[in-house]
């Protein structure tokens, strides 16, 4: 549903959107929990010939666990609670987006680079079943306990980064600041393509226009 509070949002980031990007060096996608937002970063970050940083692999680094999504869940549950590590990590995506010649995926990287006028911004919609079968396919596992997995480590987010920065409200809220909303329906492949295209109509002032 579109509140009065998203449509704000949404046209004022339609305006910033018309009115500032016109040479953009940096891509910043975020998006729920296992969406594809690394790959889709590291296809763009190879077809612009950029660096990119995932914000989620430092973090998941922090465990020894090689099952991405179990140690996501690990780090929540122990260092993912200080504040103190988000705060430098979000200090790493704004300075590295500032400097451009980046793609970035970060949970929260829509809302920490939305006043920065050289950055793209994509959030990657992907439906729940659909973030099963990716993380199935990338560190295996039943369908059942990924599903679990997966909405425990979607629920701690939720919950953590709510008391961390009340402030941004749910981070799926990012949805409606994006300059575009990429639907991730297909594979991986395609997504990356559609974001190519849809970035030459955001960096030729063409705005995508996305009302949910």
């Amino acid at each position: 549903m579109l509140t009065a509070q998203k449509y704000k949002s949404f046209l004022t980031n339609y305006y910033n959107l018309a009115m500032a990007i016109d040479s953009f060096n940096a891509i910043v996608i975020s998006a729920m929990p296992k969406a594809g937002a690394s790959s889709v970063a590291a296809g763009l970050a190879s077809h612009y010939g950029w660096a990119h940083y995932s914000a989620g692999d430092e973090f998941k680094k922090l465990s020894a666990n090689p099952n991405e999504l179990a140690a996501a869940v690990e780090v929540w549950q122990g260092k993912g609670k200080d504040k103190g590590l988000h705060d430098y990590l979000n200090d790493r995506v704004t300075s590295q987006a500032s400097a451009g010649g980046i793609v970035i995926d970060a949970k929260l990287g829509i809302y920490l680079t939305r006043h920065l006028p050289n950055v793209i911004t994509i959030w990657l919609k992907t439906e729940f079943n659909k973030r099963v079968e990716l993380a199935i396919r990338k560190s295996g596992g039943d369908y059942d306990s990924v599903k679990q997995s997966l909405t425990a480590r979607t629920q701690m987010e939720l919950q953590e980064w709510a008391q961390m920065y009340p402030e941004l409200g749910g981070y799926f809220e990012q949805e409606y600041r994006a300059h575009i909303v990429l639907e991730n329906n297909g594979t991986l492949e395609d997504a990356v393509r559609n974001a190519i295209a849809q970035i030459g109509l955001v960096a030729s002032q063409q705005p995508v226009l996305h009302i949910a």
